[in-house]
């Protein structure tokens, strides 16, 4: 990994505040600076049956090897290398107990990052169709209230650092909106099937169109049976975007 040039650190610094900014804080973050040294291991191996890109790197802000397990991962890793507001990162940081979960089953999450600020906030790391995915939704609403009693944050993003919030400002399609909770009322899902009538009559050009209006009107998706439903109560977007 090349480091570092001027131009490279105002990039990075102007990414990361976008996504330090969009990010929610627990009120009381006093834990955070007792607890600190508790982050700074990885608590659990990389996948080596991980089907995106996995390697590592030597980290000259961490002085050690960062490895990551998708392409994703490494971009923003590189950001957060580069940018001189984080003090440091560690990845797979902190392992969320099972019985915090909805789904019964521990959840390590990505990297937690450190500012200079000693503020400190989680990264799951997504492709942006899978903000949406019912389990990403659940997890991070879990592992969320979770971190508040250690005073961090958490967020959901990608490589571009596209957050919920930039979603739900955005303008959707409207044709596309009206076919699609036209469809959803009348039947209260959408399977696969439907999906693709939606598509072919509004030529619905790209993944990030379908995750604005399901993060809009809180639904998600499970992939096996590909469906989209309604957040089950007690979870929603609004959650995540101050």
């Amino acid at each position: 990994m090349n480091f570092l040039n001027k131009e490279d650190e105002k990039s990075s610094n102007v990414k990361f505040v976008k996504i330090f900014n969009d990010t929610i804080f627990p009120k009381d973050q006093s834990m955070v600076t007792s607890q600190i040294n508790g982050f700074k291991e990885r608590v659990r191996d990389i996948n080596k049956y991980s089907k995106g890109k996995i390697g590592n790197y030597y980290s000259q802000k961490c002085k050690k090897n960062i490895f990551y397990e998708s392409e994703e991962e490494l971009k923003v890793f590189n950001l957060l290398e580069k940018s001189t507001m984080v003090s440091w990162y560690q990845e797979q940081p902190i392992r969320i107990p099972k019985e915090y979960m909805f789904n019964g089953f521990n959840y390590v999450p990505d990297v937690l990052v450190f500012t200079n600020e000693n503020k400190g906030f989680v990264l799951e790391i997504k492709n942006i169709l899978d903000y949406v995915l019912n389990e990403t939704v659940k997890k991070g609403i879990c592992a969320k209230k979770y971190l508040e009693k250690f005073g961090i944050g958490y967020q959901i993003t990608n490589s571009r650092l596209i957050s919920f919030k930039d979603l739900y400002a955005e303008k959707i399609d409207k044709k596309f909106e009206e076919i699609f909770l036209n469809t959803l009322d009348k039947n209260n899902y959408i399977n696969y099937e439907m999906f693709l009538q939606i598509k072919n009559k509004t030529e619905l050009s790209s993944s990030i169109s379908l995750t604005k209006i399901m993060i809009q009107n809180d639904l998600s998706f499970e992939r096996y049976p590909f469906i989209i439903k309604k957040l089950e109560k007690g979870f929603s977007y609004k959650q995540f975007i101050k």
